[in-house]
């Protein structure tokens, strides 16, 4: 098919480096064919930045499984060099799958061989290869996930609201946070510029939406060359319609320096924790960069009505992005907004309380760090055994090994070492991880025979 077909039954677009193509989790009413450039594409991940799976080429075609399934988005594309693509929508559909036969036949081949996965997996199941701590699995449990099946759930845990009697809220009140007049609290300043102290800025004020052992800190957020490494980006706010400006991280231009305890990594020329979370500056909405644009319609109305309530209790003081304090408030009010709304993500939570462990690791505060990896533990838990999870076999085992390790620093070292001692023999996990998992199960090993 030459260009001037390809034109009439689709539209040319263009997309300078780093524009976001599609994104995870938005519903999806048009596919792509690439024809100059490339783009990567990105899974989000269970822990902080989004993962590079894939790169797209020349000549290769995305996007068509939204068309086909009617289902969100199941990865985030971004153009990896200024892009050219013809965009072809729902109504064109059918048009090119009978003039390009080989896009059709592709399109086959991939499904196939997802349909093969999926029975190998099944298989592996019913041969028996997954035991419990009590023999072999329980296959009556959820469809979904039965190899990290715990207890059956009437619904599951990604589609339940919140009680207020089951989880808390952050800061330890049921109402709406009355936040406007009042003072954050002025803990003793600190020996050094990193951590606690009376010199940090007022930032926002806020009575009810931090917990209360919460205080301002002073951090250094950024390197010197901190610009080039986001894009100043014109985002529209899926929420209340606004534009305006947030900083995108570059993930090609990460330089990881070490990875840490619980999967985290660090980075020589940044601290992506602090861009993780948009926020609009006019209505407060807060979510992950790579979720920002992908809200069910279902939520819409209600992020609306919530937001509509806290807005006239927030006061920012000081907007400053490289203020510690501002990218502590984005965190907690996308948690807030989780916790609040109909569909709750457990994975979403548990991540924005991970992402908060670790910040509160860099300011030195040992009763928040705390606080806040006794809350991720729960989240992760309830996200691994009772949710719905849209990860690759890689990062669902990889998940069970971070589940562990969260159990061993939180006195449950003999559920970890029973949940390790599944997932070490599992053949999909890779040669790197099982080594990690391993060595974690012989430190757990270890301080169990210790305590006896």
């Amino acid at each position: 098919m030459s260009l001037m077909e390809l034109k009439q039954i689709g539209k040319l677009v263009k997309f300078m480096q780093d524009d976001f193509i599609v994104s995870e989790g938005e519903m999806g009413d048009c596919m792509y064919i690439l024809l100059d450039g490339q783009a990567d594409v990105y899974l989000s991940s269970f822990t902080d930045t989004p993962i590079k799976v894939h790169e797209i080429q020349k000549g290769d075609f995305f996007g068509e499984m939204a068309l086909l399934e009617r289902m969100p988005r199941s990865a985030t594309i971004i153009a990896a060099t200024n892009t050219i693509a013809i965009r072809i929508d729902q109504s064109n559909f059918q048009l090119l799958l009978e003039k390009r036969t080989d896009i059709a036949m592709s399109m086959l081949q991939t499904l196939s061989a997802r349909l093969r996965k999926t029975n190998e997996e099944l298989l592996a199941l019913k041969s028996g290869n997954y035991e419990t701590n009590d023999g072999k699995l329980d296959l009556t449990g959820e469809e979904d996930c039965p190899s990290r099946h715990k207890e059956a759930s009437a619904m599951p845990a990604s589609e339940q609201v919140l009680e207020k009697d089951v989880i808390p809220s952050i800061g330890g009140v049921d109402k709406i946070p009355s936040i406007g007049g009042a003072e954050a609290p002025k803990p003793k300043a600190a020996a050094d510029d990193c951590g606690k102290g009376e010199e940090a800025p007022d930032v926002i004020q806020i009575l009810d939406l931090l917990p209360p052992q919460h205080s301002a800190y002073k951090y250094e957020l950024y390197q010197e060359d901190y610009e080039s490494n986001v894009l100043d980006k014109e985002v529209t706010c899926p929420i209340c319609g606004e534009q305006f400006h947030a900083d995108l991280i570059r993930t090609s231009k990460l330089m990881m320096s070490k990875n840490d305890k619980l999967f985290r990594k660090f980075y020589s020329n940044m601290n992506p924790l602090a861009n993780n979370i948009w926020t609009c500056p006019i209505c407060y909405y807060s979510q992950y960069f790579y979720a920002f644009h992908a809200v069910p319609v279902y939520k819409k109305e209600p992020l609306k009505e919530l937001l509509g309530k806290i807005k006239p209790s927030i006061k920012v003081t000081n907007t400053a992005k490289d203020d510690i304090n501002i990218v502590f408030i984005k965190y907690f009010l996308a948690i807030y907004m989780e916790e609040h709304t109909r569909g709750v993500s457990m994975i979403n939570l548990a991540k924005c309380w991970l992402n908060l462990h670790w910040l509160y690791s860099d300011v030195n505060d040992e009763a928040m760090r705390d606080f806040a990896l006794k809350k991720a533990h729960h989240y992760y838990k309830e996200a691994y055994y009772n949710s719905r999870l849209h990860l690759a076999s890689e990062e669902e085992l990889k998940l069970g090994v971070l589940v562990a390790e969260l159990c061993t620093v939180c006195d449950e070292k003999r559920e970890a070492y029973n949940l390790l001692a599944r997932l070490i023999v599992d053949k999909q996990m890779s040669s790197q991880l099982k080594q990690y998992a391993s060595n974690l199960m012989y430190e757990t090993k270890l301080e169990l025979t210790a305590t006896k």
